[in-house]
């Protein structure tokens, strides 16, 4: 194993113009500095392309490639392509890492042979920011609990039902160091065809095919949650469909009963996203509960509500579900609203 092993910081970039330099600086200062930075232009009709260019005049440990707009999964994966790091780590060109990440997650890994090495992530909104924490203090899953992780990552059950909110917070992308070779043997990529969820997949993929992974109690990626015109934040009609298909993919990727709790209970949890989601359409709140109403009726699972542990979810969620299982539409409906107008006051 390399001392002093390379690293390849893989950023798509699509019209971010007024966050890319902080991001860009924010690796270029990392106090470890053996790094290749993979910055894939996808398309970009703003001035993010000079951007990267600039940058990249100042510094040949940067490298850029341009492609046609085909989203954030294919922009990832000609990154890995041309990936030659003994390590691999993402940001989102609208994010930024604290100046200590890689020096620390390449010191845990090389410490204890971890091939996948976590931190906590803070999502910045524009007057707070709010410190994920799934674990509060230093884990280690070895070949004793493992499987621990790869449940967490597949979904949530019993206890931690108690923050639905909380399902993807270690399942994303943000604050990891992953190891090449993992990615190479398993011949690992980003689905093109999820809109979102495709970072989900990649770990829950990952995560099945190591044997050692390590969690930093700190907070060290930066989640600009206060970008109204990230994808996450944007209507998306064809979500439902998106989201099925994610789940037929982790179905696939897990191919045994022991995860099958948990992922029920993240298609249950899914109504959440779809509900916030619909709120956005622009659409009045008549036709929104109708096309919500379809939804559950469409569901493949149809007794996925029947198991769920409602009883295990906070009071507010309680009310939420409960309305959901018994298909009370414009309750669950008028919720969501609310819920979203939480989300957007927090932006």
């Amino acid at each position: 194993m390399t001392v002093n092993p390379l690293v390849s910081v893989i950023v798509p970039v699509y019209n971010s113009e007024l966050y890319l330099p902080k991001c860009l600086e924010s690796i270029l200062y990392q106090t470890y500095s053996n790094l290749q930075i993979i910055c894939i232009n996808d398309g970009s009709n703003d001035q993010s392309g000079e951007i990267l260019n600039l940058f990249q005049k100042n510094d040949e440990r940067i490298e850029v490639y341009t492609t046609t707009n085909e989203g954030a999964s294919s922009a990832r994966n000609k990154g890995l392509e041309v990936s030659s790091g003994e390590y691999i780590c993402f940001i989102d060109s609208d994010d930024w890492l604290d100046k200590n990440m890689i020096e620390l997650e390449v010191n845990e890994a090389l410490e204890n042979d971890s091939d996948l090495v976590m931190a906590k992530v803070a999502n910045v909104y524009s007057k707070k920011t709010i410190v994920n924490s799934v674990y509060g203090c230093k884990r280690t899953f070895d070949e004793t609990n493992i499987n621990e992780l790869r449940q967490r990552f597949v979904g949530l059950d019993d206890g931690e039902l108690k923050r639905p909110e909380s399902i993807d917070w270690l399942s994303c992308l943000h604050g990891k160091l992953y190891k090449r070779d993992v990615v190479v043997e398993k011949k690992l990529r980003f689905d093109n065809n999820l809109i979102v969820g495709e970072d989900t997949l990649f770990n829950i993929q990952y995560v099945m095919s190591i044997k050692k992974a390590n969690f930093i109690p700190v907070p060290l990626y930066y989640y600009r949650k206060s970008n109204k015109l990230a994808i996450t934040q944007r209507y998306k009609p064809d979500l439902f469909d998106t989201w099925k298909l994610l789940f037929q993919r982790i179905d696939d990727s897990i191919n045994t009963d022991e995860y099958e709790v948990r992922l029920r209970n993240r298609r249950a949890l899914s109504i959440i996203g779809l509900s916030v989601n619909e709120m956005r359409s622009g659409d009045s709140f008549a036709i929104i509960c109708k096309r919500l109403r379809g939804f559950l009726d469409l569901d493949l699972d149809s007794d996925v509500y029947d198991q769920f542990k409602i009883s295990r979810t906070p009071l507010k969620w309680k009310f939420f579900f409960l309305s959901v299982k018994f298909r009370s539409t414009y309750l669950f409906g008028f919720m969501a609203f609310a819920l979203k107008k939480i989300i957007d006051r927090r932006m």
